[in-house]
């Protein structure tokens, strides 16, 4: 299990998805964090850009990328939840840290 779960959902947008990876990638503060990275795509992303961001992931020295291509695109986040406190549709990022 990890200390941090952080899920992404994009389609189309690699420069926004790199600068993204390469942000959590960069965070000095995670030395002692399991990171699991969790990319949902509804686009075109090659596996040779994957294996980019798993490179880039493994520099955290607990990272790990998953990768989950949808096959059959439909509008949203498959893991949209209203948040309790505002009511708002949220997607991109959880985090959950142990107890």
């Amino acid at each position: 299990m990890s200390d941090v779960s952080i899920i992404i959902c994009t389609r189309n947008r690699i420069e926004d998805l790199t600068r993204c990876i390469q942000s959590i990638a960069a965070q000095q503060q995670l030395e002692h964090t399991a990171v699991e990275l969790l990319i949902v795509d509804d686009g075109d992303i090659s596996g040779r850009q994957v294996e980019q961001y798993r490179y880039m992931v493994s520099g955290l020295p607990q990272g790990v990328l998953k990768y989950h291509k949808k096959l059959v695109p439909v509008f949203g986040c498959p893991v949209m939840k209203p948040c309790r406190s505002c009511s708002m549709i949220s997607c991109c990022i959880l985090m959950m840290m142990p107890n």
